[in-house]
């Protein structure tokens, strides 16, 4: 349970950055700040209005500065890195999983942290299968790494979104409180 409370947020960042990236390299860069929500849904980050005052005491403006105002920036930046990579799903999926799995060891430690890596050392063994096997490449390292690039430049995000969260406890940002806030950490 606690690898999906840990994965859900992360999954539905990276299925909007690939579907972006992939929107993106079929039909032309969308504009600056536009992204693929969900199911070809486009979002202006830049143009989102929202009354909050249902979950917070603070200002819709004091709310905006605080908010990640350079998430496109970022985003833009990974999206255009997936996007030179192409990755096919298995790859993708292998993303997902490296991300989530690896995440949640570090968070919870212990016996799941033994777990994931457990399960990150089959991962590891399906992908070199994968390659091998079905796309008959003998020197698949560079593919790798962009992969790892990839993930790296997702999980600063990610980081800098949870100090972020962790900030808005320190000053009780939000009035609402959540049933399982660590599924809500990165939002």
């Amino acid at each position: 349970m606690g690898i999906l409370k840990s994965a859900w947020t992360i999954w539905m960042r990276l299925d909007a950055l690939a579907e972006t990236a992939e929107y993106n390299r079929l039909h032309g860069r969308l504009e600056n700040g536009i992204q693929i929500c969900t199911n070809g849904a486009k979002l202006d980050i830049e143009e989102i209005k929202m009354d909050l005052s249902w979950c917070t005491n603070y200002s819709a403006e004091q709310i905006e500065s605080f908010m990640n105002r350079e998430f496109s920036l970022k985003w833009n930046r990974i999206i255009d890195e997936v996007m030179k990579f192409n990755p096919t799903s298995f790859e993708l999926n292998y993303m997902f999983l490296h991300l989530c799995l690896h995440d949640a060891g570090k968070k919870y430690q212990g016996k799941i942290l033994e777990a994931t890596e457990k399960l990150l050392g089959v991962l590891a063994d399906n992908l070199h299968t994968y390659y091998s096997n079905k796309m008959r490449m003998i020197n698949y390292s560079g593919r790798i790494a962009q992969m790892m690039k990839i993930n790296r430049m997702i999980e600063m995000e990610l980081r800098d979104r949870r100090e972020k969260n962790s900030l808005a406890n320190v000053f009780n940002l939000y009035k609402i409180e959540y049933s399982h806030p660590e599924m809500f950490d990165l939002m």
